[in-house]
């Protein structure tokens, strides 16, 4: 006998650090394209909080072919 256990419902990404979800991030990102850590600062946040979301978003971002790469780090 196998037991099935039920599946809980995916999440959507989030940041917890501004309270925003990555979907949302990469489409302010896709209209207003900022290099990264310019974006990380006003999306999430970033740099007074936790930075947990940091490479996840970077590699939505480069997937999505939005990401521009902040000054002198590339």
């Amino acid at each position: 006998m196998t037991l099935s256990v039920p599946r809980r419902p995916r999440r959507p990404a989030y940041c917890y650090c501004s309270e925003t979800e990555h979907a949302e991030i990469l489409s302010r990102q896709q209209r207003d394209p900022l290099p990264f850590e310019e974006a990380m600062r006003v999306h999430c946040q970033s740099g007074i909080r936790c930075g947990h979301c940091l490479w996840p978003l970077e590699q939505l971002f480069r997937q999505q072919g939005c990401y521009v790469a902040s000054p002198g780090t590339e």
